[in-house]
């Protein structure tokens, strides 16, 4: 059985957050990243900026609109988008400078673009009646949540058809792409992405041993993350809730998350060095931000008031952003904060950071 290498995050800081009224914990949102633990601290005091520069491509939250944003205050630029758009439910930048977007155009038609430098080109046959996607290493990955669970791939140096994969709900690719990942509930399932093959076990939450209390009967309870640094898994019950590492060399990692009752919100984010994986849940009174190594403490670097809706890394992964519906925060990895932007037009949310 793998062994739960626990963090030492102390919950006493974190029940006391939830003694405050609404009002302190939003001017907390401003100015204070806690370092979590029993020697907490926090420093109102914007940080030296590490250089917030680049491209960031947003979404729009509940529509059918993809923009690029000029940091540090950038107006939305709208990319151009193909006809008759309901909603994107993916996208992705490529490092030629292209944007792979998944749009749906109504009656549960669903289509991959390139958008690039005002053009859109269409790429592979249509698909119908698809949920979640994944991307990596030039391979789009696209699963059913119905019944009929099933995956398809589209590599893009040869987008003539979908070809049946591995893979079922929320399946997630590898970085090479050349495995997918998916849960059945408590469990992790793998398989090699092409042919489609039957799934072996990578992780089963009921195996952790020496955790903490409150915290059996483990189950998966959001997207998984596979980076650079190992698989990450986000892991919770009725009262608590964590996150395991499934490292490269098989070893597994656990973090406990000191919220009680209490959701993973947004997705989890790899550093681009894959060395922290920061993660967002939702507490009682407001959303907690926290980065962690697979198999160390966790620390708190940003809280709001409402949930985070993004985590996104800059190139060099010394800057996270944690957007939530009405603030971008920026914050180091070590918890200084850099600044906090009002949401340009309240209803975008970051994607990625480009360089």
């Amino acid at each position: 059985m793998p062994t739960a290498f626990t963090g030492a995050e102390a919950d006493r800081a974190s029940n006391a957050r939830r003694l405050l009224a609404a009002a302190a914990v939003l001017a907390v949102v401003l100015g204070a990243c806690t370092e979590a633990g029993p020697s907490e601290a926090r420093d109102p005091t914007p940080s030296a900026d590490p250089g917030i520069t680049g491209t960031v491509l947003v979404s729009q939250r509940f529509g059918g609109e993809l923009a690029t944003i000029e940091l540090p205050d950038g107006e939305p630029q709208p990319l151009t988008m193909p006809e008759d758009v309901r909603f994107v439910h993916a996208a992705y930048p490529l490092e030629d400078g292209q944007v792979l977007a998944v749009v749906e155009h109504g009656h549960a038609r669903l289509r991959a673009y390139l958008l690039t430098a005002g053009t859109v080109e269409p790429v592979g046959p249509l698909l119908r009646r698809v949920h979640a996607f994944s991307f990596a290493a030039g391979h789009l990955l696209a699963t059913r949540c119905d019944r009929s669970t099933s995956a398809w791939l589209l590599d893009l140096a040869d987008p003539e058809r979908w070809i049946p994969a591995s893979g079922a709900c929320g399946a997630t690719l590898s970085p090479d792409g050349a495995e997918v990942a998916w849960s059945d509930g408590r469990r992790v399932l793998g398989a090699p992405t092409v042919p489609a093959a039957d799934p072996e076990p990578l992780f089963d939450a009921a195996e952790l041993e020496g955790l903490p209390s409150g915290m059996r009967r483990l189950e998966v309870v959001g997207g998984l993350s596979w980076g650079p640094g190992g698989l990450a898994i986000p892991l919770g019950n009725s009262e608590r809730q964590g996150a395991a590492v499934l490292e490269p060399d098989g070893a597994v990692g656990f973090t406990p998350l000191g919220d009680r009752g209490a959701g993973i919100g947004a997705s989890l984010a790899w550093q681009p060095s894959g060395e922290l994986l920061a993660v967002a849940s939702w507490g009682t009174l407001e959303a907690i931000v926290r980065v962690f190594p697979p198999r160390g403490d966790s620390r708190v670097v940003a809280m709001d008031a409402d949930p985070i809706a993004g985590l996104v890394w800059s190139p060099g992964g010394d800057v996270l952003l944690a957007a939530s519906q009405a603030r971008w925060t920026f914050v180091t990895p070590a918890g200084a904060w850099i600044r906090s932007n009002p949401v340009p037009r309240g209803e975008l949310v970051p994607i990625a950071w480009m360089g």
